[in-house]
């Protein structure tokens, strides 16, 4: 990822990395490298990467709302939520 002032810095850096990697027999992908503003954020494990902060994903956490909320209801049922005594030795 790289971060700058203006698309021309960053078709520059781009250009740049691309020389680079040629010299090293490799190449950008065209479809994944993108130059946009960063107040969109990238998408990146699970992460949305900012120029000046880091948050989690909304995608992320709903999927962890969810996953509490199940781990909870089965709990509730009597069940372990699929923790068990060795589960919770590496927890």
């Amino acid at each position: 990822m790289l971060f700058g002032h203006s698309k021309q810095e960053l078709h520059a850096a781009r250009r740049r990395v691309a020389e680079f990697l040629e010299s090293l027999r490799l190449r950008l992908h065209p479809g994944k490298t993108m130059v946009f503003p960063p107040r969109q954020g990238i998408r990146f494990l699970g992460y949305r990467v900012f120029g000046s902060h880091v948050r989690l994903a909304r995608e992320s956490v709903v999927r962890f709302r969810r996953r509490i909320r199940g781990w909870r209801a089965d709990v509730g049922a009597g069940g372990g939520g699929g923790w068990t005594s060795g589960t919770w030795d590496r927890a």
